[in-house]
């Protein structure tokens, strides 16, 4: 929602990506257009200053526009991108089979991310695995595989007015990925495409933040 790291998020992605030829994204922007940068132009303008002829991976990104007062809040808009990613299954623009990731819009990545989290789920074993967690700092880019065993733990669960995600806590020394867990964090998730498409988001959910994550 009007979040000016978008055009940075794209640009990392793609610049990161083992393959970003690969890649296809969907943004929901909700902004104001007149005031807001625009994801993808603001994008293809960075590109262009360090002299790229043409914007590489435009047409890989689709666009779905919300005037910023029309946003109903983050699960209807995630609802919003279910019901795209459904579109682009019925028009065989997507397969089952492929892997859809959920992402905040402010987000970098560790080199060759995209290989990485599809190495992570094969080691899991279960074509129903969803890989999801709470997206650490930045400053801890660059420490993959570094010897840090300890990652986010999703494990806390507050029954208030509002079902939400508490807090985390940390692992330590996983020597597998831990399949036990029922809670999902909306701000980064990856499994194959046909747990998008079975388990959409609620778009009928307007103005809820607390407890997006344990509706699904």
């Amino acid at each position: 929602y009007r979040d000016p790291l978008c055009p940075k998020t794209l640009y990392n992605m793609f610049t990161k990506a083992h393959k970003p030829e690969s890649i296809r994204v969907m943004v929901i922007q909700q902004n104001d257009p007149d005031k807001d940068p625009d994801c993808l132009e603001t994008y293809c303008e960075r590109m262009k200053k360090e002299g790229k002829d043409i914007c590489p991976f435009r047409d890989q990104v689709q666009i779905h526009q919300i005037y910023y007062k029309d946003a109903l809040g983050p699960m209807w808009a995630r609802g919003i991108l279910s019901k795209d990613i459904e579109a682009a299954y019925e028009s065989n623009q997507i397969s089952e089979q492929d892997f859809c990731m959920s992402i905040d819009s402010h987000m970098d990545y560790e080199p060759e991310f995209d290989r990485i989290l599809v190495d992570m789920w094969d080691q899991a074993q279960n074509e129903y695995a969803v890989l999801s967690t709470y997206v650490t700092s930045t400053e801890e880019l660059g420490n993959y595989g570094k010897g840090n065993k300890q990652v986010p733990h999703l494990c806390m669960v507050e029954f208030t007015l509002n079902v939400r995600v508490a807090a985390t806590k940390c692992a330590n020394n996983l020597i597998k990925p831990k399949l036990t867990n029922a809670i999902f964090g909306a701000g980064l998730s990856f499994a194959k495409c046909h747990a998008e498409l079975k388990n959409p988001v609620d778009p009928h959910s307007a103005h809820i933040f607390d407890g997006e994550e344990f509706n699904r």
